[in-house]
């Protein structure tokens, strides 16, 4: 904001634009979509003269640029604003484009590209081909997209095309369902990367290391061996339908959004989940975790164990937990299980009855804690200090010789 700020006084004062100035103005660089940054620059472009500037920035001819798609012809190398060809179904052999696109290219109702189509080098906004099932096979895409590629109705991916190199926004191939061994993602992708009909990964594909918005492999049943996810993810991790770990897959160590693992019933040996966690960590199905589980150490979100009956295995659970443990299917502890230290929601432990070892909840609970199937409290368990919420012990009927020393909510006892 501060850069627009500046030119838009520049502009008050009636100071000449650099470069560098036009550079921004005109979205080469980045997209501006801030309401507040796209009203000044309305008013700054309003009285310019758009080919003299756009000549200015790439160093060519005033001839060389068009402000309408009707301008075009051989000469037009860069065109400033959208084209929009959603009128057309299919695209013909002598279709020519401009090599710069600085906005939209809407190609949103062609189904097939029979032909081989070479689309610009560049394209300042989206390319939208929402409606494409085929494309040819020497058809070439853009190198950049300084919005979202949509290719959301390809089912199949041909072996020779080649994504651009950066995307800035998603890349939407919601429709793809295998990949083939060639396909390559591009290096940079700004946004979400959208494989939500995808069933399984190749054996060698390489995600980018950073993901700065949302995986969605939501379809995906089955990952293979030492498989490597991207370093971080800036989003969410879908992974909503995968049935099995295989050993050493190596997850994320940073995810700022959600991991959705709620169909998986096992955490088998090796099991090396995220370091970090931002959002919550779903594992509603899994009814076994093996005792080298390695938890994140802290999790902002909720925690989702609430299928598992029995802990047999010694297991350490993150640290912090900023929202709810559910463990409300849990009867029995076999064995040593370290809590969080501080969990900020509730802590569901409405179905346990038996614990074969000292158990030590955690210090802090900002919610409810439930243990309402507990008949009886020893010395081997131990309360929390702080309960901001609830504390139900409804089946005990014998008060504990050591309550929490602040209970925020109702103390349930029936005895």
């Amino acid at each position: 904001m501060d850069k627009i700020n500046y030119i838009y006084n520049k502009y008050l004062k009636n100071k000449s634009l650099n470069r560098n100035d036009l550079l921004i103005i005109y979205e080469i660089d980045r997209n501006i979509d801030v309401s507040e940054q796209k009203i000044l620059l309305k008013k700054i472009l309003d009285p310019r003269d758009i080919r003299d500037d756009i000549s200015r920035i790439f160093k060519c001819n005033k001839e060389n640029i068009s402000l309408s798609y009707k301008d075009n012809s051989k000469d037009i190398i860069y065109h400033y604003g959208d084209i929009c060809l959603n009128n057309i179904r299919s695209l013909s052999k002598n279709l020519i484009l401009p090599k710069y696109v600085l906005g939209n290219l809407d190609l949103s109702r062609i189904k097939e590209i029979k032909n081989k189509i070479i689309l610009p080098e560049y394209i300042g906004r989206d390319l939208l081909l929402s409606s494409l099932e085929y494309i040819h096979i020497d058809s070439k895409l853009p190198k950049i997209i300084r919005g979202n590629l949509d290719l959301s109705y390809l089912k199949t991916f041909p072996k020779k095309i080649i994504l651009p190199k950066k995307i800035y926004g998603d890349l939407d191939l919601s429709s793809l369902k295998d990949i083939p061994k060639e396909f390559v993602l591009p290096k940079y992708i700004g946004k979400n990367i959208i494989f939500s009909s995808l069933t399984e990964i190749p054996k060698n594909f390489k995600f980018p290391k950073k993901i700065y918005g949302n995986l969605d492999l939501s379809s995906v049943t089955k990952v293979p061996k030492n498989f490597k996810f991207p370093k971080k993810i800036y989003g969410n991790l879908n992974l909503s339908n995968l049935e099995l770990i295989e050993g050493n897959t190596r997850f994320p160590k940073i995810i700022e959004g959600d991991l959705d693992l709620s169909n998986i019933t096992k955490l088998p040996t090796n099991t090396i989940l995220p370091n970090k966690i931002l959002g919550s960590l779903n594992l509603l199905s899994v009814n076994l975790i093996s005792e080298d589980t390695s938890f994140p150490k802290y999790i902002e979100g909720s925690l989702n164990l609430s299928d598992i009956e029995f802990i047999s295995n010694k297991i350490i659970l993150p640290k912090i937990i900023k929202k709810d443990l559910d463990l409300s299917s849990l009867k029995q502890i076999d064995k040593d299980i370290q809590f969080p230290k501080y969990i900020g929601g509730n802590l569901y432990l409405s179905d346990l009855t038996k614990f074969n070892h000292k158990l030590k909840l955690p210090r802090y609970i900002g919610g409810n804690l439930d243990l309402c199937s507990i008949d009886n409290i020893t010395n081997d368990l131990s309360l929390p200090n702080f309960i901001g919420g609830d504390l139900d012990l409804s089946n005990i009927t014998k008060t504990p010789y050591k309550l929490p020393k602040y209970i925020g909510g109702d103390l349930y006892i029936n005895s």
